[in-house]
């Protein structure tokens, strides 16, 4: 009987949908009272008014926002109402204001200490430092139960940088985050491969649909126009990578790593799922790993203080990523040795100059070695890894448990560094009548 063994090379289909609008609780999710959402700041904000219940389903964190909220969202449409409703005499009106007003006075310095200005107006969440484009694939989700699997492809005439607004927020070290030059990008370059179907409707894509030129009727199709023979020649068991950048400091995390984390911070438990389906079947054909995502990846899931350095890590992306770490190391496609993990130039920088092939090779090995310097946890469990032969388990395996999701993304304190125990900076806002905005975490 044939062995079968389980990787990210072997392409193994993800999990189906959810298809959440196939449920006939799909519709009480988006009935109710609903909350404008404001995702990034600058130009490249998006605002959402999505349904209370839609949030709160999918999210612990919303869960919690949306439970202390309520309270205060539903007093003050009583007040409003009661207000309304007492308009007897100008005397009296003026009276209730002045009594409303001392006791809203009250009650809003209450409400300050604990992070949350109050004051007639409209309520809105704002989450700042969450990117736009990461947080339509959560849209993506929970509306479709899927994103298009070609976010994680990069496009060859497209900046290999996407907006990162959730990078480590490392002041300097060995590694340091670079410079984001397109700040003001909001859709990501999607372009499936030549054998996939086209892109479902309401996806973006960087490439215009292609339309074939058909000579008028009876003339003969010329030479150039016809399409190639079928190759009937066995194809490589996977497409190769795109070349590393010419520039090794400009780096790219690909979209549903980012999705995983924002999933981690959200307290999102089937959206990490989903993610982390994406992540394994995308590594090898749509992106590679190189040291900056091991870093970014790193910083951005600190294990809580109380973990102890003994006890294994139980992040699973963290598992996922030194799964592969361990078994392509030292064994890597002959074919494609750079399609996993990215540690030697390529074949565009081996045909350039030799000094820069060098400068090239001798940049990505200090990088590899400034990353294990820099995360001892990752060293350590990489050496273990070697000496126990670990390899890479099913996607199941790399699944998160609800307790887990919850640590991650539903954590008090408006914590703003990366971290397991992170969550989005943002809160409640209300904004005044006059347009001027007040609020907190």
């Amino acid at each position: 009987m044939q062995k079968t063994t389980s990787s990210p090379m072997n392409n193994m289909p993800p999990p189906q949908a959810l298809n959440p609008w196939k449920s006939p609780m799909f519709l009480e999710m988006i009935q109710g009272t609903a909350l404008p959402v404001i995702v990034g700041s600058g130009p490249s904000s998006r605002t959402y008014v999505l349904p209370l219940t839609l949030l709160k389903t999918h999210s612990d964190y919303f869960s919690n926002e949306i439970a202390r909220i309520l309270p205060m969202m539903r007093e003050a449409g009583a007040n409003k109402k009661r207000k309304l409703d007492r308009s007897d005499t100008a005397t009296e009106l003026a009276h209730v204001d002045e009594t409303d007003a001392d006791e809203e006075g009250k009650k809003k310095e209450v409400d300050k200490a604990k992070g949350l200005e109050l004051d007639r107006g409209e309520f809105f969440m704002r989450l700042p430092d969450v990117d736009p484009t990461i947080f339509g694939l959560f849209l993506r989700f929970m509306y479709q139960g899927e994103y298009p699997e070609t976010v994680d492809a990069m496009s060859s005439t497209a900046a290999p940088n996407i907006n990162n607004n959730m990078a480590p927020r490392t002041a300097s070290g060995p590694i340091s985050n670079p410079a984001n030059p397109n700040t003001n990008t909001t859709s990501l370059p999607l372009r499936r491969p030549p054998s996939s179907q086209s892109n479902p409707a309401g996806s973006n894509s960087s490439s215009q649909p292609y339309t074939p030129i058909r000579p008028p009727t009876g003339t003969p199709t010329p030479t150039h126009l016809r399409p190639p023979p079928i190759s009937t020649r066995s194809q490589p068991a996977m497409p190769p990578p795109p070349p590393p950048p010419s520039n090794p400091q400009v780096e790219r995390i690909p979209p549903s790593i980012q999705a995983w984390l924002l999933a981690q911070r959200l307290g999102a438990t089937h959206f990490m799922n989903y993610s982390i389906t994406r992540i394994y079947s995308g590594i090898g054909v749509y992106f590679a790993l190189t040291p900056y995502v091991f870093h970014h990846v790193w910083t951005c899931t600190v294990p809580p203080p109380s973990a102890s350095n003994n006890t294994p890590n139980p992040n699973p992306l963290r598992t996922l990523l030194l799964d592969i770490l361990v078994k392509h190391w030292a064994n890597p496609n002959p074919h494609f040795p750079n399609a996993v993990l990215v540690r030697s130039q390529g074949p565009q920088q081996s045909s350039s100059s030799s000094s820069s092939a060098a400068d090239f090779s001798m940049s990505l090995r200090a990088r590899w070695e400034s990353l294990f310097e820099t995360h001892t946890d990752l060293r350590r469990d990489f050496i273990f890894g070697l000496q126990a032969g670990r390899g890479v388990g099913g996607v199941q395996a790399y699944f998160s448990a609800g307790a887990f999701a919850g640590r991650g993304g539903a954590g008090g304190g408006g914590v703003k560094r990366p971290g397991a125990g992170a969550r989005p900076d943002g809160g409640v806002v209300v904004k005044k009548e006059g347009g001027n905005e007040e609020g907190g975490n």
